[in-house]
């Protein structure tokens, strides 16, 4: 990638999109992220995502497939093109699987 291509841009939204719920720079711990798995938005994200349901189908994976942790941060107009950035982190076991 070429500095050029590294340089911020603008990102392109339809001229009607408006976020479904305010959205603000967060982060999401462990236990958060398992009510997430769960499909329990609002324990995840708080009230505001109070009876909004997700099929499983579309929710983190858990178990074997479980592949972060964490949510450090999300930033909702960050990133190259300002339209987010979210930054996670897994926790490696070595012994496990082994």
């Amino acid at each position: 990638m070429t500095d050029e291509e590294k340089q911020p841009q603008a990102g392109k939204k339809p001229l009607d999109w408006t976020f479904t719920v305010p959205m603000a720079a967060e982060s999401y711990d462990e236990a958060a992220l398992d009510q997430l798995r769960a499909g329990n938005l609002a324990a995840c994200f708080g009230s505001r995502f109070a009876g909004v349901a997700i099929p499983e189908c579309l929710r983190l994976p858990g178990g074997r497939m479980r592949l972060i942790d964490r949510v450090i941060s999300l930033e909702p107009e960050a990133g190259r093109f300002g339209l987010g950035r979210i930054r996670a982190e897994a926790d490696i076991h070595p012994t496990i699987g082994s």
